[in-house]
């Protein structure tokens, strides 16, 4: 990731709720990309543990949203959040080697769905 994302209006889905933990997601995406690495192994892990439950907690909601409205492409979707889960839990298992580098690739994954993929529910629901 390079530089600061900062929230602007075309980056929005359309919907408050999924809009503002997309935002909070964009936060913790800026505080991650601000650790230098040299940090302590217990700030890393305390921002892994920050990140993993986030992200756990929007993909589950983003999906149940989705499923209420009938998304004609929610199997995709779901098969993309599982991706990003499976990658996000084994992570989370394997705190002890956790880095500032490997929180921002993380981090990268996620934004980059939330400008992309989730753009194509925008309007939708």
């Amino acid at each position: 990731m390079t530089g600061t994302i900062i929230w602007r209006d075309d980056m929005s889905v359309g919907n408050s709720d999924l809009d503002h933990q997309h935002r909070r997601l964009i936060d913790t995406a800026n505080m991650v990309r601000g650790l230098s690495g040299d940090e302590d192994a217990e700030i890393i892990q305390a921002a892994l543990d920050e990140v993993v439950e986030y992200i756990l907690h929007h993909l589950d909601f983003e999906e149940e949203l989705l499923e209420k409205c009938d998304f004609e492409n929610i199997d995709n979707h779901k098969a993309l959040h599982n991706e990003i889960r499976d990658g996000v839990l084994t992570i989370s298992l394997n705190k002890d080697i956790a880095t500032a580098a490997i929180l921002d690739g993380i981090m990268d994954q996620i934004i980059n769905h939330i400008f992309c993929v989730d753009q194509e529910y925008n309007g939708k629901i």
